[in-house]
């Protein structure tokens, strides 16, 4: 589960408290979403459920008939791992970006939080990874 304040990333420290800085809510949810949705299930140790088949989805076998199938995965990984928020696949908006260099999808999600109904909006561009092979 994860809770209504993160620890930042790169880990902060105030000097004049002497205490770590945290997110508040909506910027915690966020940076959570990108960790969750940027790594593919089996990356984080300990927690091989964790994670989304992102890129595995949109760049491997992507067509327009399976975006639903997209849009389940990120669904299913928020549900799981991010439960301050409410999502469902009709929230979520999947566009192949046509002016990148790289191919790369522009994915824009519309959650409401759970304790307080606020609703926010997370937007982010997942580009193919490239093997340097030097």
């Amino acid at each position: 589960m994860l809770y209504t304040k993160s620890i930042k990333h790169p880990v902060l420290f105030d000097l004049v408290s002497g205490k770590t800085s945290l997110d508040e809510n909506i910027i915690s949810i966020n940076r959570c979403l990108a960790l969750l949705l940027t790594s593919a299930k089996g990356e984080l140790l300990g927690q091989p459920d964790f994670g989304s088949r992102l890129y595995e989805l949109l760049f491997d076998q992507y067509s327009n008939t399976y975006e639903e199938v997209v849009k389940q995965d990120i669904v299913d990984a928020i549900t799981k791992y991010e439960t301050r928020i409410t999502i469902n696949t009709s929230d979520i908006t999947i566009t192949q970006n046509e002016d990148s260099i790289r191919n790369s999808y522009s994915i824009k999600i519309h959650y409401v939080v759970t304790n307080s109904l606020q609703q926010n909006e997370f937007n982010f561009v997942v580009e193919e990874r490239v093997e340097d092979n030097e």
